[in-house]
């Protein structure tokens, strides 16, 4: 369960990356020609940790089992880097206009998904050296369970939580847009008959 949980929320911070990476001109930014390269990247690495996992978890595994986990979760790893870069280099100052309404909700939204990084970077990182060391205290499944609820379960509360207190903050983004699209629209309409 613990590892759909985590697909689902590797899947949901792809989708919003692919989102922002794309250009004023609507072009995806990662393009080659197919559109899906790094949501294929990040579901590989999903699914070669499902696979290897699943296999660890069988009566007989396989004895690329453990070789396949690992290598999926360095994926994964590697997949929450740039996600993390990525997130910190659309904060940075840009040519956007940022007299919007918009732009401070959106703000707030886009910290959310940095601080969710963070938290999120905890769990990969520990499900990292889990599968590297192969330590028993750090087994996600049967290992201490302080360890698991401090470097597993916690983390994961905290970005759920910062995700309803962001979308609470933001929840009249809808509103404040379309108010400022019409308070545009009136301007426009006055100017030409002035």
């Amino acid at each position: 369960m613990a590892r759909i949980l985590r697909a689902l929320i590797y899947t949901v911070a792809l989708v919003i990356l692919n989102q922002k990476s794309q250009n004023s001109c609507g072009r995806d930014l990662f393009d080659d020609g197919d559109g899906d390269d790094t949501f294929e990247y990040l579901a590989g690495g999903v699914a070669i940790v499902a696979a290897g996992a699943s296999s660890l978890a069988s009566p007989h595994p396989k004895s690329n089992a453990l070789k396949l986990a690992q290598v999926g979760i360095a994926i994964l790893t590697v997949s929450w880097l740039f996600l993390s870069g990525w997130a910190f280099a659309s904060l940075l100052p840009s040519q956007r206009e940022r007299n919007t309404v918009t732009y401070d909700t959106g703000t707030t939204l886009l910290r959310s998904v940095l601080a969710a990084l963070f938290f999120l970077g905890i769990r990969v990182i520990y499900s990292l050296i889990a599968m590297a060391t192969q330590s028993p205290t750090l087994n996600p499944v049967t290992g201490n369970l302080a360890v698991q609820v401090v470097l597993s379960f916690v983390p994961e509360l905290l970005c759920v939580l910062g995700f309803i207190v962001a979308g609470i903050l933001t929840q009249n983004i809808r509103r404040l847009r379309n108010a400022q699209g019409a308070e545009k629209r009136c301007e426009t309409s006055r100017s030409e008959y002035l």
